[in-house]
């Protein structure tokens, strides 16, 4: 016998139990046959193929069923392949997986036990933690209870109780929750197969075929005891054990001959294997069988991209070879890459099954359910916006309801939707009453109640919005809940099991890669060992994908593992050396356990294919742009077969070869008409010495109806011109996103310029009124200021909190702002008459010469000498500004213009009251720490006509084009549609000035 070093859990065994021996001779099923091979052509030639030739002759003559049991779908395709090829007939055959079998022999019993679904074991178990304390680890179980429900599992499924030694609270938790489960009627998975093994319902299999299990499988023991003590004849397939995980498949194959008799040897039908010497140097370096003239084809790609693209090249030149009888590529699971590789062999139109798939895209109403669930769970803004935007939502989606909504939130600074709805209630203007009777309509769960209340709130709101799948969905799982639906509990916990329950993680695949037995198979590489194969290619042997990380079970560390398998295995009937598990017992795989499957999983992988073996790998990883190291497993393989080990350098090396191959057997194609209408576009963007044309914001023709841009716009117009031009041609803009934003700001600006225009002019706004004396207008300042603050403060108490210290704090900082700016316009004299938020007519026709530029806008600050403007003879303009902004002045006034700011925006005001009537216009940008005194005339801005006219030319022809960075790493950039390409900013200056020359000053 070996020594256990590759399962450290197994070291002195107990002598045997005689008395228990006997027992288990007298169980022992005579009809069973154990078959212990090495290769699937063993197993199919001695025993799979003569059990299904009787099957074809004797399965429908009787009414119990002849079935085969295997792990995976995979294997049962491989089975249906090998009959259907030898001619056999399977009409009345049962395929089955585990999950099969059990749900067959459930209902062969006549009191046939309630299973519970995790999801509600979960429930029931939070549940309990929730009622049993407040501390730390109680508090844990309540919140996930995931981890102690795994533990659970391990022990139950190994057939042991609570006697290990777990965490005072954790175990106390675990006795309630089992005591709970007999009061409820409620049985595990584990505890279903336990009595099955103990009690099954014999004869109610004709003929069995167990094949395709082994160590790796001892969680289904006891049901595969069952399944056997069930069949009045059976077959039980075995492999041969190999020196990796030597002892836990030992144990396997003990254990059936305990209980079903000694095994049969099967001849070996493996034939050639020309990656055995491979395999067995790789297992055992120090007494391999010398070289291995036969190696493995090692491939490297930059990311998933690449290497799907090394995947599908290197299958192009197999299958090229005309030698493929059966081909897998092998992937540690769902993601990227699997997805990547099928979608490529898709496009060559290679025939393949994808066992894994991909996840499907949700439908309307899932995205809605989903929404509403994280508002139910945040009760903010940000969950409330995404779910009145959804589809199926029946609830506002106009604009005065997003603007009341972000007004609100302008002024409370919070997004605690109970305070939100708060200070919409207190505002006198009908649009936010509105908005805030819109935010009543939704109905929110409350904090705490029972699981019957929660479900009573929860189904009159599917009915209500018409989703009909999620509530039936809903219905199914509230009869199987009925037990406790008396129990209260909070909304948090109410919420995480309704998720769990209605979200459905079906996957799907594309019905041209469906076809089970295609030659070309695309598998886990849990479902491809003892499977034949004449070619095969690991992908994603990175490390942490393939082999993965295994974690703890639970609360049970790889001490308790190795203690309660020390405790469950004992020596067989056989004698010395024959290991087997105590009856009601099995072995509890832990994290050593599973790496030493996988590598004997791996190594069997190695030797199986008959003519080519290759492996891939990616160098950085698509998330995060991180490297990636390889794996264990390719990196063992590597050195193996050349000497060498496999270095970052090497890795490198591997793939500047892999990307020199595949560019010699890549294919000359034409592109498409879609992919060749986007290279002409980009081509066309980077013509240099050329204006902006029709793939640059351009328009073809000039714009049919005259455009009228606001004079704040047209900072941004000069800036970066393309949003400009999405916003008014195409009807597109970026999506507001005020929450992810620095709100503070631009809250600041709105506080200071409602407070003045209140303080200033409050009784006639936008009208020229006699102006108030200057202790008037900060007195009237502070009042406005004051309104705001109680109506926040309003607003937190009815949600029964306090205005933060925060919040105060901001708000003296803008009162102090205001209350500046108060001062500086009252310290102002002979100026008499002001109007505040002036809006200009719309539109302002500006006439430059021959050309006319049409703006609108709203002026913050007008004073005049006369009360009428229309008499007026000169006017001074204000625009109050409350961030670091300069006092504006003549000189290089174009040059700033040319840039999109220094006062742009004032300067078209002055020219658009020009064009009203005024015969002089002073402009002033003022700030709380500024003079009050004009900085700028209309005479100043009226010189610079050559400029203005270059302003209506790109308003008239509609050609605007892009400047400045796409996305800047150091400064803020416009956003932008996700499929505009960057293009140089100095071609971008270059195309600026022959498009638009009047605009463009030299440096």
């Amino acid at each position: 016998m070996r020594d256990s070093k590759d399962f450290p859990g197994l070291g002195n065994f107990p002598p045997p139990n005689f008395q228990s021996l006997e027992l288990a001779a007298i169980v022992t099923n005579m009809a069973a046959q154990l078959h212990l091979g090495g290769t699937f052509e063993s197993s199919w030639i001695h025993v799979a193929k003569p059990w299904f030739e009787r099957a074809a002759k004797n399965s429908w003559r009787g009414k119990k069923p002849w079935a085969v049991l295997a792990p995976s779908r995979a294997f049962i395709a491989l089975l249906k392949q090998r009959a259907l090829a030898e001619n056999i007939s399977l009409a009345a055959v049962r395929f089955c997986t585990p999950g099969d079998i059990r749900e067959f022999l459930v209902t062969q019993q006549r009191n046939a036990p309630h299973i519970a679904v995790r999801e509600h074991l979960h429930l029931l178990l939070a549940l309990i933690a929730a009622q049993s304390g407040e501390t730390p680890t109680v508090r844990a179980i309540a919140r996930d209870p995931a981890r102690l429900m795994r533990t659970l599992d391990a022990l139950a499924s190994v057939g042991e109780g609570l006697s290990l030694d777990l965490p005072p609270e954790a175990k106390n938790i675990a006795e309630n929750f089992n005591a709970r489960l007999k009061e409820i009627g409620w049985q595990t998975v584990q505890h279903v197969d336990w009595h099955l093994a103990e009690t099954p319902p014999k004869n109610s299999i004709a003929s069995l075929l167990v094949i395709g299990f082994d160590g790796m499988h001892w969680e289904t023991w006891p049901l595969l005891c069952a399944a056997v003590r069930a069949a009045e004849n059976a077959d039980i397939v075995l492999n041969q054990p190999r020196y990796k995980a030597e002892n836990i498949d030992q144990i396997w194959i003990g254990s059936w001959e305990q209980n079903f008799g000694a095994s049969h040897l099967l001849a070996d039908e493996s034939g050639d294997r020309p990656f055995a010497p491979l395999s067995e140097k790789m297992e055992n370096p120090q007494g391999g069988s010398g070289d291995c003239e036969t190696k493995a084809d090692v491939l490297f790609g930059h990311n998933v991209r690449e290497q799907a693209d090394s995947v599908v090249a290197r299958c192009v030149t197999w299958l090229a070879s005309g030698d493929v009888e059966s081909f897998g590529i092998l992937v540690p699971g769902p993601g990227a890459l699997s997805r990547e590789i099928s979608a490529q062999l898709i496009e060559r139109g290679i025939v393949h099954y994808d066992a894994i798939g991909h996840g499907t895209t949700p439908d309307a109403e899932t995205e809605n359910w989903q929404a509403w669930l994280e508002l139910q769970r945040e009760q903010k803004l940000g969950p409330l916006l995404e779910f009145v935007g959804g589809a199926l939502c029946p609830a506002p989606t106009n604009e005065t309801f997003f603007s009341s909504v972000e007004s609100a939130f302008g002024e409370v600074l919070v997004d605690d939707l109970d305070i939100i709805a708060a200070w919409l209630r207190e505002n006198r203007k009908d649009d936010h009453k509105k908005a805030a009777a819109e935010l009543d309509r939704f109905i929110r769960l409350p904090t705490t109640a029972t699981l019957v209340e929660f479900l009573k709130i929860t189904t009159d709101v599917l009915r209500d919005f018409g989703w009909r799948e999620t509530l039936a969905r809903l219905n199914e799982q509230s009869a199987a809940v009925s037990a406790i639906a008396g129990e209260k509990l909070s909304r948090s916990l109410f919420l995480d099991w309704l998720a769990s329950v209605t979200t459905l993680d079906s996957r799907t695949r594309d019905m041209r890669c469906a076809n089970p037995y295609a030659i070309v198979q695309l598998l886990p590489y849990g479902q491809a060992e003892g499977r034949p194969w004449s070619h095969l290619l690991f992908a994603g042997l990175n490390e942490g994908q393939w082999p993965p990380a295994f974690e703890q079970p639970g609360f049970l560390n790889e001490n308790d593992v190795s203690a309660l398998n020390r405790q469950n295995v004992t020596t067989g009937n056989q004698g010395e050396g024959h290991l087997t598990v105590r009856d009601g017992r099995a072995l509890l795989l832990g994290p050593n356990e599973r790496r030493a499957l996988a590598r004997r999983q791996f190594y069997n992988l190695v030797e199986s294919p008959a003519i080519a073996l290759a492996a891939t790998a990616a160098l950085e990883n698509d998330e995060d742009a991180r490297s990636l190291g390889p794996g264990d497993f390719l990196s063992h393989l590597y050195f193996t077969q050349t000497g060498e080990p496999l270095t970052e350098s090497r890795a490198a090396q591997i793939h500047a070869a892999t990307q020199r191959w595949l560019g010699a057997k890549s294919e000359a194609g034409i592109l498409p008409a879609a992919a060749e209408q986007t290279r002409v576009a980009f081509a066309a963007r980077r013509v240099e010495k050329a204006s902006f044309g029709e793939y640059e914001f351009a328009l073809i023709k000039p714009p049919p109806v005259p455009l009228i841009i606001a004079c704040k716009e047209w900072e941004t117009a000069v800036k970066n011109p393309a949003v400009i031009f999405l916003t008014h041609f195409l009807g597109v803009e970026a999506k507001s996103d005020f929450l992810a934003d620095d709100r503070w700001p631009l809250t600041t600006g709105t506080w200071v310029h409602a407070w003045l225009s209140s303080g200033i002019a409050s009784k006639h706004p936008e009208k020229l009124v006699q102006r108030p004396t200057a202790s008037a207008m900060t007195s009237g300042t502070r009042n406005a200021a004051g309104k705001t603050r109680t109506a926040a403060e309003r607003a937190f108490s009815a949600a029964h909190r306090t205005l933060p210290d925060w919040w105060q704090s901001r708000w003296s900082t803008a009162l102090w702002m205001s209350g500046e700016l108060a001062e500086r316009v009252g310290e102002i004299a002979d100026w008499p008459w002001a109007a505040t938020e002036w809006k200009l007519p719309k539109p302002t026709e500006i006439k430059i010469g021959d050309a006319i530029l049409r703006v609108r806008g709203r002026i913050d600050l007008v004073l005049s000498h006369e009360e009428i403007f229309a008499a007026a003879s000169r006017l001074w303009l204000f625009d109050f500004k409350t961030g670091s902004d300069k006092p504006l002045k003549p000189k290089d006034l174009i040059k700033k213009f040319a840039k999109g700011g220094g006062g742009l925006q004032l300067a078209l005001y002055a020219l658009a009251l020009r064009a009203l009537g005024a015969s002089d216009v002073a402009i002033t940008l003022l700030t709380p720490e500024t003079e009050a005194a004009p900085q700028l005339t209309s005479t100043d801005v009226e010189s610079l006509s050559d400029f203005w006219r270059g302003l209506a030319r790109m308003q008239d022809t509609g050609i605007f084009g892009m400047r400045g960075e796409l996305r800047s790493e150091f400064s803020h950039a416009a956003q932008m549609p996700i499929a505009t390409l960057s293009v140089a900013t100095d071609l971008l200056e270059e195309k600026w000035a022959l498009s638009h020359p009047l605009l463009t000053v030299a440096e």
